[in-house]
């Protein structure tokens, strides 16, 4: 994907799929072919890195961040940052 400049904006549990034992991204409804920084905030909370929450602009970078997230997740069975407030849980973020 960010061989041809796209980036995914939400990469979750919910969005990743096996078939066939093999396994893929699925979901590009907050994708975006983008060779520039964005700036638009999209996304699942617990996923979001601290760039977008800061609203600095991001890359596919944010990407790779999600993944992190995602691989935390599948080893102790919740987010990293994850509280039952909005507010907290983007307080741990950034």
């Amino acid at each position: 994907m960010h061989h041809f400049s796209v980036i995914h904006r939400d990469l979750k549990p919910e969005n990743i799929v096996m078939s066939f034992g093999v396994c893929k991204i699925c979901d590009f409804s907050w994708a975006v072919k983008c060779d520039q920084r964005r700036q638009t905030n999209c996304g699942t909370l617990d996923y979001l890195s601290p760039e977008m929450i800061s609203g600095e602009g991001y890359s596919s970078s944010i990407d790779l961040w999600a993944m992190g997230v995602l691989l935390y997740e599948m080893l102790v069975g919740k987010p990293p940052f994850y509280n039952t407030s909005i507010k907290e849980t983007t307080k741990r973020i950034k």
